[in-house]
């Protein structure tokens, strides 16, 4: 099938006009634009350094780096350069929970508290009825980043002891009522993959994604970086117009909701594997298809008019409750 499919991987940094570091590669030529259209996104948007990975059939057909890593010294961006991911990570947690459902260790429609006892919402209803696959949905009720600041800016607690604060955080809306994107839950996916799977989540991830992927390069969080590991540093603009680098910040204790770093050349891999409906380079299944069509099915039957968003849960009510802090 000749398609572009996915397009892009483009995995970006904060601000200047650098020269490009092409890789030891030709650019196709549907892509001969490519470089006059980084470069002027890189100048729009300051950013000091940018990698793409374009993955077109199955195979990989560019990757390179233009700019550099950290503003100010001349280590260029390249293919393996790693990049924070941010919440991309949440692709591959919603994996792990998957994956664990295929073993048979878990239902996505099974209730949190069933592997959880403790967990708590702060609705008591929203608490018993609450599923692992709402955990990745965005549609438990809970508003706009709510809980954030419980590990972002980073912070001494555990990821037990953000998750037992969950139960302070009020709801703003009904449950499976209507989107609002969180992190938090994703912490509360962490402990069930950690709790079902007996593994830390680090451990289960390389050992069940990264390795049989073959994304070498990937680390799960900051303070995972090796020695010799080429990592970009972040940039903000202090005061709205001194760009600067600024420290890399670690989501240890939130780590299923963003906190890996991964360079284009291993998330051109994990694309072709999404491409090729869970299938490895060889032809061996990370996750069967329907497993990809779950974790790829619209959950909200407002956002999506399509025919499939009519059947978008199986368990569809809202709280009949209002919610409450403390319940």
């Amino acid at each position: 099938m000749n398609n572009w499919l996915g397009g892009g991987l483009v995995l970006a940094m904060g601000m200047a006009a650098q020269a490009a570091l092409a890789q030891e590669t030709v650019t196709p030529a549907q892509l001969q634009q490519l470089d006059a259209t980084v470069e002027r996104v890189r100048e729009q948007f300051d950013v000091p350094g940018v990698a793409v990975a374009v993955v077109k059939d199955g195979k990989v057909i560019l990757q390179r780096g233009w700019g550099v890593r950290e503003l100010g010294k001349p280590e260029q961006v390249q293919a393996d350069t790693l990049f924070a991911i941010a919440s991309n990570t949440k692709a591959f947690t919603a994996t792990a929970l998957n994956l664990l459902a295929e073993d048979g260790k878990l239902k996505m429609d099974d209730r949190v508290i069933d592997h959880l006892p403790s967990f708590r919402m702060s609705d008591s209803y929203v608490t018993g009825e609450m599923r692992i696959r709402d955990l990745l949905a965005h549609r438990s009720g809970l508003s706009l980043g709510a809980g954030d600041l419980l590990f972002w800016p980073t912070t001494t607690y555990s990821n037990a002891e953000v998750v037992a604060r969950l139960a302070k955080v009020p709801l703003k809306g009904g449950f499976r009522d209507r989107y609002a994107y969180d992190n938090i839950l994703y912490a509360v996916a962490q402990q069930v993959i950690e709790t079902v799977s007996g593994q830390s989540f680090d451990a289960f991830l390389q050992q069940r994604i990264f390795d049989k992927v073959g994304m070498a390069g990937t680390r799960y969080n900051a303070d995972h970086l090796q020695p010799g590991d080429k990592a970009a540093v972040g940039h903000a603009k202090f005061d709205f117009t001194d760009l600067r680098p600024v420290p890399p910040l670690t989501w240890s204790n939130a780590a299923g909701a963003g906190g890996l770093y991964s360079s284009v050349q291993d998330m051109a891999k994990w694309m072709n594997v999404q491409l090729a409906e869970g299938r490895l380079a060889d032809g061996t299944p990370l996750f069967s298809e329907k497993t990809q069509q779950q974790m790829c099915r619209c959950r909200f039957r407002r956002s999506c008019p399509n025919r499939r968003s009519r059947n978008w849960t199986r368990h569809g009510r809202t709280s009949p409750a209002t919610p409450r802090a403390g319940a």
